[in-house]
């Protein structure tokens, strides 16, 4: 079948390229990504309407036009290093994505050591640990709601020591060498027709040359 032909390759970061440095943690809590109904901005937002005594933080270009709230701030672009800057000093993520690919923001906690809060959807559910590094949440507004007051009243803190087993998990090593993998082992049960994939891709007359095992 079409499935067995697929293989499945989890996303990475470079681990390495974060600073080892620890960051002071402030009381924002921040959305990261367009805001849309398909990334749940507007379950973000009713959140800081619900929590007027609470600084909220958007970043990311606006597609859906919602009323301003006077604890809500909008910041329409930031460059990476900046985002990144944002994940770091924040008290919490949270990604109320209705439809997810994968969500490199959780990749990007586990590295900043920021506890994250995200729907049940694509890579989340691989990357977050529940109760460790973050919470998982159905994609609904009063799943949300009622994991996020938890949140607020308990002292849970950031697991690293999970943390580091998922970012070893996550890291570009393994990410090369699960693609080495499923492209050798595709490359067997479909006798050549996958071509291989390399760190540094052997070229032979303008063609990728493919596994010989």
């Amino acid at each position: 079948g079409t499935l067995d032909k697929v293989a499945y390759v989890p996303l990475a970061i470079n681990y390495k390229s974060f600073s080892k440095k620890e960051t002071r943690k402030n009381d924002n809590i921040i959305f990261v990504g367009r805001k849309t109904l398909a990334k749940g901005y507007d379950l973000f937002w009713e959140l800081a309407k619900d929590f007027p005594g609470m600084k909220f933080k958007a970043i990311g270009r606006e597609e859906l036009k919602l009323a301003e709230l006077s604890n809500l701030k909008n910041i329409p672009f930031l460059n990476l290093k900046q985002v990144r800057k944002e994940i770091a000093k924040s008290r919490l993520v949270i990604c109320p994505s209705r439809y997810e690919h994968f969500g490199l923001v959780s990749l990007e906690c586990l590295a900043l050591k920021t506890f994250i809060l995200a729907s049940k959807t694509g890579g989340f559910i691989d990357v977050v640990s529940n109760n460790k590094t973050g919470v998982l949440f159905d994609e609904n507004y009063d799943d949300l709601k009622q994991v996020f007051k938890k949140f607020i009243k308990s002292n849970v803190r950031f697991d690293d020591k999970i943390a580091e087993i998922l970012r070893t998990k996550f890291s570009y090593e393994n990410f090369v060498l699960n693609i080495e993998k499923a492209a050798l082992q595709k490359t067997l049960l479909y006798k050549g027709r996958v071509m291989s994939v390399h760190k540094n891709p052997i070229i032979f007359k303008g063609k990728l040359i493919p596994f010989e095992k």
